[in-house]
């Protein structure tokens, strides 16, 4: 069965930017400004019109207002709601500029004609819209007036044959191409966007989830807010709660989002694209498997213990259901794919060992990334075992880390190493780097000597060289004493 559509036809539709007006009584060093908005792009609680293409307030949406010095300040809305006009109100400093920003987020900034904010890759299913706080616009003004432009753009689809299957979540992703970020740099020139940068912690996905209670529905369009820019190798994976059935729909070409326009995918039809009960299939080359239920992490965890440089890649959030694990990779054969979360969690299983034993990255293609880890528990094997969340012992050619998160994790370990996400580094020819990494646990194990712990680390158990690079890592651990250990700076 063909499960591949094209996209290169895929439409594109403008969707209007919003003009604001406002009256600036000024009062000491603060001025109280009434903005008068005509709203047509998507926001904060705002959602699209009957027609599809323009959009309402809402009431309770937000703006953020910033100087020309970077103070910034929420409006709120004080008229309006449910039609594309409202007023908001704030009071902000006198400044030469203003610049603004549409969904309001207190921890936006603005540097000179720069505004940093974040598109988030968890996005709600919504009928016939997008969900809240999402579709980012900013504008510039020197004088009373603002006029927003849509930074972000919008991909949608429609379902046939969707009702009955309880589907609940779709996923987008992109195997070429970046659909969100947690940080955003906004370049403007006057009131115009000249660029539209992801800075850091980027994704090439973006899951939509459904409310408790509710399904995929036929007939009904639904909307992705992504980052402009060329997406390759798009696809679409349709699952239900449980992730045990699960549909997966590819693009064969390039797909280019702009700002401010709609790309049309058409209508999905779910009965024409056939169900992946297995949870998991294989690159055209072999060298990945791309999992989205349990049943397929079993699959490649089982393939990977004997083909060690085997990727894997999740496209869905995976309940083990108290299942046991085993470690993937051993001293004799360490594994050396790259591991690729895609921003997802695997929940609810007890390892005998970390996730995966013994890492050795190789020459190139060498990481674990961007994956959670959560209400899990992880018990060392033997005497000699040294336990970590992702990786027991890391040697050789070392490996990148990036971007993952244990949550109400518990390591049980021994008189070895014991780290909250790596056990031991050793023998390393070249750098380890974890990057952006954090821990939520328990630990216990390791050694005491003279009252302190020994071989026991937030992040990393031990290391026995230089090679360890450390990136904004952070921990939070019940358990052993933490004030001393072998390396704390890795702590």
């Amino acid at each position: 069965m063909n499960n591949k559509f094209l996209l290169a036809g895929a439409a594109l539709v403008m969707f209007a930017a919003c003009s604001e007006k406002s009256e600036i009584p000024v009062t000491g060093d603060k001025q109280t400004v009434v903005f008068s908005a005509t709203m047509s792009s998507p926001s904060t609680k705002t959602h699209l019109g009957d027609d599809g293409y323009s959009v309402n307030w809402n009431q309770g949406d937000k703006i953020t207002v910033f100087t020309d010095m970077g103070e910034s300040a929420t409006f709120d809305m004080t008229a309006g709601g449910d039609t594309p006009n409202a007023n908001f109100s704030g009071t902000i400093g006198k400044s030469n500029s203003y610049m603004a920003l549409y969904p309001d987020n207190s921890a936006a900034t603005r540097i000179s004609n720069v505004v940093n904010t974040s598109l988030p890759r968890e996005q709600n299913l919504s009928a016939n819209s997008f969900n809240n706080h999402l579709n980012v616009s900013v504008a510039y003004t020197e004088n009373d007036q603002l006029f927003f432009n849509n930074a972000m753009g919008l991909i949608k689809f429609r379902t046939q044959n969707a009702n009955g299957k309880n589907l609940t979540r779709v996923a987008l992703r992109s195997q070429r191409g970046v659909l969100a970020a947690d940080n955003i740099s906004i370049t403007m020139d006057g009131n115009s966007i000249t660029s539209v940068a992801a800075t850091a912690n980027t994704h090439d996905n973006i899951e939509l989830d459904a409310l408790r209670g509710e399904y995929v529905s036929d007939n009904t369009t639904y909307y992705f807010v992504v980052m402009p820019g060329v997406l390759n190798g798009i696809e679409l994976t349709f699952s239900n709660a449980s992730g045990s059935s699960s549909y997966i729909k590819k693009g064969e070409s390039s797909l280019t989002v702009e700002s401010g326009k709609i790309a049309d995918l058409g209508t999905i039809d779910i009965n024409a694209i056939e169900s992946n009960e297995s949870g998991y299939e294989i690159s055209e080359d072999g060298t990945t498997y791309r999992v989205s239920n349990a049943d397929g992490l079993i699959a490649w965890a089982n393939a990977a213990r004997s083909n060690t440089s085997l990727n894997c890649v999740l496209l869905d959030n995976i309940n083990m259901q108290d299942a046991k694990w085993t470690s993937v990779g051993s001293s004799e054969n360490p594994y050396n794919g790259t591991f690729d979360g895609g921003g997802f969690t695997i929940s609810n299983f007890t390892s005998e060992g970390s996730f995966i034993g013994w890492y050795e990255g190789s020459a190139s293609n060498y990481e674990i990334k961007d994956l959670t880890i959560e209400n899990v528990t992880v018990n060392a094997q033997g005497n000699t075992f040294c336990i970590g969340t992702f990786v027991g012992v890391i040697k050789g050619q070392g490996g990148n880390l990036t971007n993952l998160k244990a949550v109400n994790v518990t390591l049980n370990g021994n008189t070895n190493s014991v780290g909250g996400i790596v056990g031991e580094t050793s023998g390393l020819e070249n750098n380890v780097v974890i990057s952006n990494c954090s821990f939520d646990g328990t630990i216990t194990g390791g050694l005491i000597v003279d009252g302190e712990a020994y071989k026991v680390g937030g992040i990393i158990g031990i290391s026995d060289n230089n090679y360890v690079k450390l990136n904004g890592n952070t921990f939070s651990v019940d358990g052993v004493e933490l004030e001393a250990g072998v390396m704390p700076a890795l702590n």
